[in-house]
């Protein structure tokens, strides 16, 4: 009688049964649909947004009051 293997482990070689079907990949869906397409004259909205993002900067640093060094 060969000896008992440990809950878990066995000797006997593994094999994995499951089916790969041959089939294609969906498309993937397009960045931009025509209903959310920029018009072609408009500009760039990141660009847009940075330059927004830089001039709300500046502006706080011109209200900011910048304290006189001493004399």
């Amino acid at each position: 009688m060969p000896a008992r293997a440990e809950r878990g482990t066995t000797d006997d070689p593994v094999v994995l049964d499951c089916y790969m079907p041959n089939t294609s990949k969906p498309d993937p869906r397009p960045l931009f649909t025509p209903s959310t397409l920029p018009e072609p004259g408009a500009p760039d909205p990141v660009l847009t947004f940075i330059e927004n993002a830089l001039l709300a900067i500046a502006n706080r640093q011109d209200e900011a009051e910048i304290p006189e060094p001493p004399a």
